[in-house]
């Protein structure tokens, strides 16, 4: 108790101390504060134990919310972590998943386009040849012999020329990433059964160029995301947005970028873009019969240069870093 009492009175003398050199107007180092502290903790340490508990009390009163949600926070996250890694297994699956959903997507929006075609085609159907989509146009079958990645060009090589019918300007697919590896599709032979596989999977292709130069046996297939390309081109609505658009899509157009990217420009803000949207090549008689899949929009905002315009990046349903072989589409070279 003596003891007690003896540092009381020096707390009381620190205290004291520092009200007079408040009211002098001095300032307080550092080193002040530190001792004073320290003379704080030593009379907590020496105060009778029911005081110190009431202390205690009132301390977890105050932070006990603050302390429990961040408790309930942290078991909230480690569940989730361990339920995912539970459920997922491996990153295998995940993989596949991915695949899956790419494909799927790929594959509705194509077949999407289709449908609308033939549907503005269905009063015109008697007495005339049906015509669907992709069916009568040649697919020729390529495989790509190497990539041109220069700062001022995206473009790679096919093995592929003017004597297989190939010609400057026509439309290039590529097949959605990860399906052929996925499916285990057998690579047919050139006897006819390339056109036959090609057709079977072409609702899970998406465009990924087109023809720049020709020869006999080689051609140069221009990538999106090459400065110089170019083509008309549409944003729709994901499926469970459609409500909210005035129209079914936005026209616009879609360009490479100097820096490698793919962006849609022309497009009015009065239209809701968001992530996710669906970014679709126009059809066109000479090169695309039918409206097929670019991408998605990966970010969306208002141009600097035009506020009342978009500014759109699109990531292509294609790794074009990673083609091996794509689709040359012949519109016109069937009768």
């Amino acid at each position: 108790m003596f003891w007690f009492l003896k540092v009381l009175k020096q707390f009381e003398f620190v205290i004291g101390i520092y009200v007079m050199r408040r009211r002098n107007g001095r300032e307080i180092t550092t080193k002040q504060i530190f001792a004073w502290l320290m003379v704080l903790s030593v009379v907590l340490l020496l105060l009778p134990r029911s005081l110190t508990d009431r202390l205690d009390n009132a301390f977890m009163l105050l932070l006990g919310p603050l302390s429990g949600g961040g408790r309930n926070l942290a078991l909230q996250v480690s569940g989730d972590s361990q339920g995912t890694v539970s459920s997922g297994g491996s990153s295998g699956n995940y993989e596949r998943l991915r695949v899956m959903y790419n494909e799927a997507f790929c594959e509705l929006t194509n077949v999407r386009q289709e449908l609308g075609k033939l549907q503005n085609q269905h009063v015109r159907w008697s007495g005339l040849r049906q015509e669907f989509g992709l069916a009568r146009a040649r697919l020729i079958v390529a495989q790509v012999l190497g990539q041109d990645s220069t700062n001022w060009s995206k473009q790679i090589y096919v093995n592929r020329g003017s004597l297989d019918h190939v010609q400057k300007g026509q439309m290039v697919l590529g097949t959605v990433r990860g399906v052929d590896e996925a499916d285990g599709v057998r690579k047919a032979d050139e006897s006819g059964g390339e056109q036959e596989e090609a057709g079977k999977k072409l609702y899970q292709k998406c465009v990924v160029g087109r023809v720049k130069q020709v020869g006999l046996k080689i051609c140069t297939v221009q990538l999106l995301v090459d400065d110089g390309f170019s083509w008309p081109t549409f944003v729709e609505p994901r499926w469970d947005r459609r409500q909210q658009w005035h129209q079914d899509r936005a026209d616009g157009v879609l360009r490479g970028g100097s820096h490698g990217e793919v962006k849609v420009t022309m497009i009015s803000t009065e239209y809701p873009v968001q992530a996710g949207d669906a970014v679709v090549a126009c059809s066109d008689p000479e090169y695309l019969p039918v409206a097929m899949l670019v991408g998605r929009v990966k970010h969306c905002e208002r141009d600097r240069d035009n506020p009342v315009l978009w500014q759109i990046l699109v990531e292509p349903a294609v790794d074009l870093n990673t083609l091996s072989e794509v689709v040359i589409v012949d519109a016109v070279g069937i009768d």
